[in-house]
């Protein structure tokens, strides 16, 4: 999106702003802080109105922090074309996934007891049009380079069970950490999913890392192999449907589109437990299916069980396909 100028301090005066607006870094400079308060540009007025009436009282457990929407002094949520939220102290950071899911979940938790926003079913932008080809209630784009490069990602789909609630789509970029304060998400991008999807979807932002990220903290997510497959056909989605409306040209966003999809064998492999090293077989552990897949297409080490038991699970994952040596690592000295 690109920048836009500083609000009127008239516009931060409606909302309580005390001192002349300054640009926050970080925000794509479109959003500014005027004292306790921070101003962005309204997107959809049924957007910003569920928002503000939802989240000024909802009330969120400990271990998230969350900003409430301010209402302007004349009682409305947009004030020339700006909303405000209250501002959190603390700053974005790299890394520190695990504090970072540690907050998503809590923040998950009181937003499920939600109910479904209408506006969602009519909304149609780039982001939303992608969102329903990952979770294909949308055929893939036309355009064939990037229907090619989502192909070998809906081919390994599998059926997920239904658990869609309210969730913040886009988590990556909006999280304000502190050495002195529980973990901060602003910038909510309501969706209707699972919010393990949510999570999925910052695992897949660790492409734009630039060191490696330890992906251990996303092996909690519940099945994290599909939830990451739909979160990788998003992205990609996303580029496809930009370009589709001109907003991003087609050979950066083809570009963007084919580094995901690049990633996307080392980001579903490192969502395997570690795989079993010899010391680990004399200790006695096996590998079973990921628990909460409806087909066991991802593994966690476990205790070995009698031969018996081990030879059936092995007969149960057969069943489903010839497994590969990529997705299944059992040890052999049954």
């Amino acid at each position: 999106m690109p920048p836009v100028a500083p609000p009127p301090r008239s516009v931060a005066r409606r909302f309580g702003g005390v001192v002349p607006p300054v640009a926050l870094s970080g925000g794509q400079a479109r959003t500014f802080r005027a004292g306790p308060i921070v101003l962005k540009p309204a997107g959809d007025p049924a957007e910003v109105a569920w928002l503000g009436e939802t989240l000024a009282t909802l009330d969120f457990p400990a271990g998230v922090r969350v900003p409430r929407p301010v209402r302007a002094n004349g009682g409305a949520w947009i004030e020339q074309g700006w909303i405000i939220w209250q501002y959190l102290d603390g700053s974005p950071g790299d890394g520190r996934y695990a504090e970072k899911l540690a907050a998503a979940r809590p923040f998950h938790a009181a937003t499920k007891a939600l109910p479904h926003p209408g506006f969602l079913a009519v909304c149609s932008d780039a982001y939303a049009r992608a969102d329903r080809i990952a979770w294909q209630e949308r055929p893939p784009p036309p355009d064939p380079d990037f229907a090619a490069l989502m192909a070998p990602l809906l081919r390994q789909y599998q059926p997920v069970a239904p658990d869609d609630q309210l969730i913040h789509g886009d988590l990556s970029g909006n999280f304000i950490l502190s050495d002195t304060a529980t973990p901060g998400i602003i910038d909510i991008a309501p969706y209707w999913r699972p919010a393990a999807f949510a999570e999925a979807v910052m695992l897949v932002d660790t492409v734009w890392a630039k060191t490696a990220q330890d992906p251990t903290p996303f092996r909690t997510i519940a099945t994290r192999r599909q939830m990451t497959l739909r979160a990788l056909v998003r992205r990609i989605a996303e580029q496809a449907e930009h370009a589709a409306d001109g907003t991003h040209p087609r050979d950066a966003a083809l570009a963007t589109a084919k580094n995901h999809a690049d990633a996307a064998p080392r980001l579903l492999d490192g969502l395997e437990a570690d795989r079993l090293s010899p010391d680990r077989a004399a200790a006695g552990y096996h590998s079973v299916p990921e628990s909460g897949s409806s087909v066991p297409d991802t593994l966690a080490i476990q205790p070995r069980c009698s031969a018996e038991m081990v030879s059936s699970t092995w007969r149960t994952i057969s069943s489903h396909g010839a497994p590969d040596s990529g997705r299944f690592a059992m040890i052999q000295s049954w």
